[in-house]
C-alpha cells in the first residue's frame, strides 16, 4: 500500500467511525500528494466533500451540509459502482437519501433563518484572495434561493467587513481577530485596520442590525501612554 492509499484508507476509517472533520483532512492529505497525478482529483474531492457535509449536518448547519452533499455526489457520479476498493453506488445511494432527509428538515426548518459559512460566497473585488472562495458558489445560491426564510449569510475567511445584499438576503462579512487583509487589493496585502468582531441583534420579524467592533490592542494603548 502507497502513501496515498494509507491515506484514503485512514481517511474512510474515520468517516466510519463517525469523525467526518478528521476524515476530510486525511482526505485533504492525500489530494495534497496526488502531485501532478490529478486523474482522481475528483474522486478525493468527493469524498473529502461527503466528509465536509457530514461535519455540517452534526454542527445542525443544514444548508451548508446540502450543498457539500450535491458537490459530493457532482464529483463522484462519473466513477465506476467500485473504485479503489470504495463501494461507491452503496455511497452515493447513501448521499443521495442524505440529501433527500436534508432537504426536509431545510422545508420545515425556522421562520427566519440565518446561514454561516467560513469560505466567501461572492467576490470581493480582490483578484488572489477571490482565487480561495467558496467553490460551486452558484450551487450554494441555488440552495440559499430555494428557501424564501433565509434571512441574511455570513462568512469570514476574508479578513475585512462587508455589509450588502443580494435580493432580499443580507450578506455580512466579519472581520478578523487578529490581522485584516487590504480590501481590493490584486496580491496578499495586510491592511492597516486593527482586529475586530461583528455583532447580530436578530428582531422576530426577521430584520437584523449588525455592528463591526473595531479593538484597539494592548501594544496600541502601551504606546499610546
Amino acid at each position: 500500500m502507497n502513501e496515498i492509499d494509507a491515506q484514503l484508507a485512514l481517511g474512510v476509517e474515520l468517516f466510519n467511525r463517525g469523525e467526518f472533520f478528521e476524515a476530510h483532512e486525511a482526505m485533504e492529505d492525500a489530494m495534497n500528494m496526488l502531485d501532478d497525478d490529478t486523474a482522481d482529483w475528483d474522486f478525493y474531492l468527493g469524498l473529502l466533500r461527503a466528509s465536509v457535509a457530514n461535519h455540517k449536518l452534526a454542527d445542525g448547519e443544514l444548508s451548508s451540509a446540502r450543498l457539500h452533499l450535491r458537490a459530493a455526489l457532482k464529483f463522484l457520479a462519473p466513477y465506476p459502482d467500485r473504485h479503489r476498493g470504495i463501494k461507491l453506488r452503496e455511497f452515493r445511494s447513501a448521499l443521495t437519501a442524505e440529501l433527500a432527509r436534508l432537504d426536509s428538515a431545510l422545508a420545515q426548518s425556522p421562520k427566519h433563518a440565518m446561514v454561516c459559512l467560513h469560505h466567501h460566497p461572492i467576490a470581493m473585488g480582490s483578484r488572489w484572495l477571490d482565487s480561495v472562495g467558496l467553490a460551486q458558489p452558484e450551487d450554494f445560491w441555488s440552495v440559499i434561493d430555494a428557501h424564501t426564510n433565509v434571512r441574511a449569510v455570513v462568512w469570514g475567511h476574508v479578513h475585512q467587513a462587508f455589509d450588502g445584499s443580494r435580493g432580499a438576503v443580507r450578506l455580512f462579512a466579519t472581520p478578523s481577530t487578529g490581522a485584516q487583509f487590504l480590501p481590493k487589493s490584486d496580491r496578499y496585502a495586510v491592511d492597516s485596520a486593527p482586529p475586530a468582531y461583528r455583532s447580530f441583534e436578530l428582531h422576530a420579524d426577521g430584520r437584523i442590525d449588525s455592528q463591526v467592533h473595531w479593538v484597539e490592542s494592548a501594544q496600541l494603548r502601551q504606546t499610546a501612554s
